[in-house]
């Protein structure tokens, strides 16, 4: 009789843990879309630059997501001439309101998804030229 109630409880968590992996799987939120860094308020420091920002506008381009794992590339502004295009990879995290994001060429990022249309985030690049910039991303497609 134990036994038989013992594996009875263990079958019915083991089944309430795959019910909630999945639904946090269905909750992922998509990113997908262009996204415009702001600006305006923009805090940075760079042994190079100072505090001041480099680019008049930065857009992030999502070009596809499959699953937790998303891609695009950046565009940068400067005079109203894109100046760079570099590409990136990223992952959502396990609470759906985390993201983590790689340049493909230099830096990362670490963001909070604060609503369907805005994300709030650090971007940081080491070495001798390091930076490190607060960002907001608005969606704007």
């Amino acid at each position: 009789m134990r036994k038989s109630i013992l594996l009875a409880t263990m079958t019915l968590v083991i089944g309430l843990f795959a019910v909630g992996m999945a639904r946090a799987e269905e909750n992922i939120p998509s990113l997908l879309g262009t996204w415009e860094i702001l600006t305006e308020g923009l805090h940075q420091h760079s042994s190079e630059t100072g505090h001041k920002a480099i680019y008049e506008r930065i857009l992030i381009v999502v070009e596809g997501q499959e699953g937790r794992a998303f891609f695009g590339h950046k565009e940068k502004f400067i005079d109203k001439k894109m100046v760079q295009n570099e590409k990136f990879s990223g992952v959502v995290y396990w609470d759906n309101k985390t993201i983590y994001v790689v340049d493909h060429d230099k830096g990362f990022n670490h963001a909070t998804i604060e609503s369907p249309t805005e994300i709030r985030g650090v971007h940081m690049e080491e070495g001798i030229k390091a930076r490190i910039v607060l960002l907001i991303w608005k969606k704007i497609k």
